[in-house]
């Protein structure tokens, strides 16, 4: 390709990521058949698909999942704080700084501190923890658009490379690059997918807050690198081959945790058994094996490049995603080993982001008004079973 005054055309600066990069005119060459990514299809098309699915989860929410969460009769009752409880936040509150739990050591000395009695900071600690707690119509609303998310678009991703050379053997996933051609099919699945993760970040501090909510903010951000990535690259195969393994096993978490909440304890149970099986086969097996080490090992050789900053930052990316996954895999097994230990299957424990961080239960929503008849000075003064 040629600059207006006949000179060729100079490469943009991200494109000297590559040390002695791969030539600029033959990635840029027109090939008959093959449409590649556009850098300004990010900014106008990503930007376009983050608004519409924003829009999209909002008119779901009001038009179909919060009609149909109170048609079940799902609560969207908060608990109910009694008459002592602000004016001990206001007196404990300040103390407490930014800790959630209290070791027994440290809960005496708060209790001396404010002048109050132990048992009433432990009723103050476990209404405060509650007092924010998700309404089961919200925790619904929420889950329900994942699920109709992910499954449209696992589903999606599945039926695009099913046939496709690169989604049964991780070597063409190299192949005859840069010229992979990127079918519209694709180009909307890569967009639709960005719009999501990008809408999803900027509702996170909206949504139901989580025990993971820094390592969950870690995973879009990263899942946001590769893909804008990949796209400038023409590395679109191996973003389309960990969009669709990465995300298999998240319809099954969002349909357990309806399960759930509509009362179906033991197709939760049965729903959580399957993930835990996916959920190793996908992010500890497949991801690692057919993308991750494809890309350390297999990518340089066939590109017929040297080791650059971009092969840096896409192992790096991986590396850290894989990280993640191992995280939230000890945050399972803890759940699979509490469930083994006390047989208990009565709070919310499907999701591996909501469990407490005792290894405890949280699942009091009622304790405002179920068992203790609290006085003003914060004592147990009855109980009502």
């Amino acid at each position: 390709m040629s600059s207006s005054n006949g000179s060729p055309e100079q490469p943009p600066a991200w494109w000297l990521w590559l040390r002695d990069p791969y030539p600029w005119h033959k990635f840029k060459a027109v090939v008959p058949g093959v449409s590649r990514p556009q850098l300004s299809d990010l900014w106008f098309y990503g930007v376009l698909c983050t608004i519409l699915m924003l829009l999209l989860r909002g008119l779901l929410h009001y038009s179909l999942l919060k009609p149909l969460g109170q048609r079940l009769k799902l609560s969207d009752r908060r608990v109910r704080l009694p008459g002592w409880f602000n004016a001990r936040t206001r007196l404990l509150e300040p103390l407490l700084g930014h800790r959630r739990r209290l070791a027994s050591a440290e809960l005496k000395e708060l209790a001396r501190t404010a002048n109050v009695s132990e048992r009433s900071v432990e009723n103050w600690l476990r209404l405060r923890r509650n007092r924010d707690k998700p309404t089961q119509l919200a925790r619904f609303t929420e889950c329900s658009w994942y699920l109709i998310y992910y499954t449209v678009f696992v589903t999606y991703g599945l039926v695009l490379q099913w046939n496709e050379p690169h989604f049964w053997d991780s070597r063409h996933l190299w192949l005859d690059w840069p010229q992979h051609h990127l079918s519209r099919a694709a180009f909307w699945y890569y967009m639709l997918e960005l719009g999501f993760y990008a809408s999803s970040l900027i509702t996170l501090t909206a949504d139901i807050r989580r025990k993971d909510f820094y390592e969950l903010t870690a995973h879009h951000l990263v899942t946001i690198g590769l893909i804008l990535l990949s796209w400038a690259f023409n590395f679109t195969r191996v973003g389309l081959l960990t969009l669709v393994i990465h995300d298999a096993v998240d319809p099954l978490l969002s349909f357990g945790k309806l399960a759930k909440y509509l009362g179906a304890q033991k197709l939760s149970d049965a729903t959580f058994g399957v993930f835990l099986i996916v959920w190793v086969l996908s992010r500890l097996v497949a991801l690692p094996i057919r993308v991750v080490y494809s890309v350390y090992a297999h990518s340089l050789p066939a590109l017929e490049i040297p080791p650059c900053l971009v092969y840096y930052m896409f192992v790096g990316m991986f590396v850290l995603l894989q990280v993640l996954h191992c995280v939230w895999t000890y945050y399972i097994f803890r759940i699979v080993l509490y469930l083994l230990r006390t047989g208990q299957t009565d709070g919310d424990i499907r999701s591996d982001s909501e469990m407490s961080d005792n290894n405890e239960v949280e699942d009091d929503d009622d304790l405002a008004d179920n068992n203790a008849a609290v006085s003003s000075n914060g004592k147990v003064v009855g109980k009502t079973d």
